[in-house]
């Protein structure tokens, strides 16, 4: 049985990629599969001639992982980088 696609609740604007790479992107997304809770998903998106979607490429994190990832940031003081 296939996948469900998950349902996206919100989406952030991109993050290009690198100079290398100028067709792929991440985009930023907050989804949900069935049966599980919300994720922040982190994913490359293409753009080209052959092919124009989401690939496998990326991470998803649930909420508590975020704020850890952020947790580990402030304490290598870089919490406020903007």
């Amino acid at each position: 049985m296939a996948r469900r696609p998950p349902v996206v609740h919100k989406r952030y604007e991109s993050l290009p990629r690198n100079e290398k790479y100028p067709l792929q992107e991440f985009r930023v997304r907050v989804i949900q599969y069935p049966n599980s809770e919300k994720l922040f998903d982190i994913r490359e998106y293409v753009t080209s001639e052959q092919y124009t979607d989401y690939t496998p490429k990326g991470i998803s994190l649930t909420l508590a992982q975020v704020k850890h990832l952020f947790s580990i940031l402030e304490l290598e003081g870089l919490g406020d980088m903007k």
